[in-house]
């Protein structure tokens, strides 16, 4: 398979997950309040029961202040972690093209999405667009850049690592 194919099928595979994923977000904000709220809320009581055994023992003040906390941070880091995996799949897909910085437009274009994401969630009943999730979401996206961009270097690193043993042992071979 020679380079220029190479280059193609990431770039195809990348632009397909980076849309499937902002496809995903733009789902889960159509939800109603009160299905967005149903859904973490389902998580949160499977994590509460998970990491805090002790929890259906505790009084029903430190129950219900605990599994506000954990409600809150549920819904807080689905937004992070959706838009890490699309800052980092919009990355990846920008690095196939001869950009200098592919994580600097794939993050923009990522916090540009987000604050699309919280006006569209405007007109969604029991919803409202924040600032403070538009901050989360581009912090995630920013963090998914940054992943992806050590990842690259990481294996690119090692790829050239491997072309320079190769060329070593073929001059080898050859004297």
């Amino acid at each position: 398979m020679n380079q220029k194919h190479r280059w193609t099928k990431g770039r195809i595979l990348n632009g397909v997950i980076a849309l499937l994923l902002m496809a995903m977000i733009f789902m889960f904000s159509a939800n109603t309040g009160d299905e967005s709220s149903e859904l973490s809320r389902k998580v949160t009581e499977h994590l509460m029961r998970w990491i805090f055994p002790e929890y259906s023992a505790m009084g029903g003040g430190a129950q219900a202040g605990a599994f506000a906390l954990m409600h809150f941070l549920v819904r807080k880091l689905a937004h992070f972690s959706e838009y890490a995996l699309l800052g980092a799949a919009l990355r990846q897909f920008l690095w196939t093209f001869p950009l200098k910085i592919p994580g600097l437009p794939a993050w923009l274009a990522a916090t540009v999405y987000a604050v699309l994401d919280e006006w569209h969630q405007t007109f969604v009943s029991g919803r409202a667009g924040q600032f403070r999730d538009i901050c989360i979401d581009s912090a995630g996206a920013l963090f998914g850049v940054l992943v992806a961009a050590g990842i690259t270097a990481v294996v690119m690193s090692r790829v050239r690592q491997k072309q320079t043993m190769n060329r070593i042992r073929y001059w080898q071979n050859t004297i």
